[in-house]
């Protein structure tokens, strides 16, 4: 997010950002209530009359959920203090006073008892603030924007949300493919089901399949189908996953692990809308190609099919990007029975503080698919009463956004780099998996570990050595050199080395 500039800001005008950005307001989104029809409810921060400055306590300001009734309500919990924290927004930043005596205040986890200076970059990124051990709020910027009317059956309110659900409705009864990027975790596949249901083809089937599921050999047959007598095996025809979508969308995830060979009959399928089984003739196919990758896509794919796939392109935020949306995230994982049953327990309402303060301060490197996950292991290790945090949930990770000082866990070893990317066979994408860390995390670790390079390191007399030595096998050759097949295959290509036909 950008660093907004809060200079010569007087209340209650919009924070002012660069050139490119929309106006912003400061807000406090509820991430956690012992109430939790409030979660998700947020506030913009009005100025105080008598105070000249921002006032949070039991009786102001009023919270209204983004997509519900405009009624206020302030956070109305008798454990609160009405004696209030202040907020004064000065130049650069906004200064944080909690009460002389009243409600304890902690920012990030940790407690304040003095004067607090928030600066406009830790503004940006947002701010966990917990009230009394009992309400949890991220203090962020906001959008003036109203919420986008029709919700895409997605989960959250923050403003890069909004522009994906935007976008999303504007290109959705449109034919043209979609291509989806974003990290792994991201909700794609949400995405791409929101689209189908958008669409004119909504009562034709939509075909989901993972591409890098399907090994390499049997790519054609699995995407194109099977014409009897083809190859051994081959004892009927078999419909291939273009023919069972024929009329309706296919989804291609994981698009960036397809061989330059299927490539070829992808963008053959997309400009002519034509597919060719193995040992059948050319067929015509009715369909709408969505993709999604978590790959680079300028060197995953040849321009021509870069394109042609990304007819339109929408780019998901990562969950560590929108974190006012977790509380609402884990409500809607969350059984409700679960979540009730505090109200009542000031014990266990402190427990899900700390625990959601926990959750705030993480890095998300497995985004929502790594929420989901948190929230089904607190459902089974739980009850209704009785709030039981798993060991096995996460610390504040190396891309936390807690405060220095605070416990983190160390980055992963290099003895465990080595081995999730040997088990990966190379493969970036599924060691950063293995390791529960973004790709481009993964690829600065492996440049402090000596020894460890990417194909393009490689120099050109040392593949052409290995090539020679592995009679051109490429897999033997990757292995070999420790990169990733796809990775190597571009640098053959480059190279002039692949045989005719890749």
């Amino acid at each position: 997010m950008p660093a907004w500039d809060f200079s010569d800001l007087t209340l209650p005008e919009t924070t002012r950002g660069t050139a490119r950005a929309p106006a912003r307001l400061l807000a406090l989104t509820i991430l956690y209530h012992p109430d939790p029809s409030r979660v998700g409810d947020a506030a913009t921060l009005e100025p105080s009359a008598s105070a000249g400055g921002l006032s949070l306590s039991r009786r102001e300001p009023g919270f209204a959920a983004p997509r519900g009734p405009a009624t206020r309500r302030p956070l109305e919990d008798r454990y609160l203090s009405r004696s209030p924290v202040r907020f004064k927004l000065l130049r650069g930043g906004l200064e944080i006073s909690p009460p002389v005596s009243g409600s304890s205040l902690k920012i990030d986890g940790v407690p304040c008892n003095a004067e607090q200076w928030l600066d406009a970059e830790r503004l940006a990124s947002g701010v966990v603030l917990s009230l009394a051990s009992r309400i949890v709020m991220l203090l962020h910027t906001a959008s003036p924007e109203p919420p986008w009317p029709d919700d895409c059956g997605l989960v959250g309110e923050h403003p890069s949300l909004q522009l994906l659900r935007r976008q999303l409705c504007a290109v959705a009864a449109r034919d043209t493919p979609v291509l989806l990027l974003g990290e792994s975790g991201t909700g794609k596949e949400l995405v791409a089901r929101a689209l189908h249901e958008r669409s004119e083809r909504r009562q034709r089937p939509l075909v989901a399949v993972n591409v890098a599921a399907i090994p390499e050999e049997l790519a054609a047959a699995e995407l194109f189908g099977v014409k009897r007598g083809a190859f051994t095996g081959a004892e009927r025809d078999r419909q291939g996953y273009f023919g069972k979508a024929d009329g309706g969308t296919l989804f291609l995830d994981e698009i960036g692990a397809c061989s330059q060979a299927i490539q070829s009959q992808l963008l053959r399928a997309l400009q002519q809308g034509e597919v060719q089984a193995p040992g059948g003739a050319t067929e015509r196919v009715d369909i709408r190609v969505l993709a999604a990758t978590d790959a680079d896509v300028d060197s995953q794919f040849s321009k021509a099919l870069r394109y042609r796939l990304g007819g339109v392109e929408l780019q998901l935020p990562p969950l560590r990007e929108r974190r006012q949306d977790i509380g609402r995230l884990l409500r809607h994982f969350l059984p409700r029975e679960l979540l009730e049953s505090a109200r009542e327990n000031p014990a266990q309402v402190s427990r899900w503080v700390e625990l959601m303060t926990r959750l705030a301060l993480h890095g998300w490197p497995g985004n929502i698919r790594e929420l989901a996950n948190c929230a089904q292991q607190i459902d089974i290790a739980s009850q209704p009463g009785d709030l039981v945090a798993p060991a096995s949930l996460p610390e504040l990770s190396d891309r936390s956004f807690a405060s220095a000082g605070s416990a983190r866990l160390p980055a992963p070893s290099d003895q465990q780099v080595r081995d999730a990317l040997s088990a990966a066979r190379w493969e970036v994408s599924r060691a950063a998996r293995e390791l529960q860390i973004s790709r481009q995390a993964l690829y600065r670790r492996m440049e402090s570990i000596p020894g460890l390079r990417t194909a393009a390191e490689i120099p050109g007399a040392e593949i052409t050595s290995i090539y020679r030595e592995c009679d051109g096998d490429l897999d033997q050759a990757a292995l070999r050199l420790e990169v990733s097949r796809a990775a190597l295959m571009r640098r053959w290509r480059a190279m002039d080395l692949l045989p005719g036909g890749w």
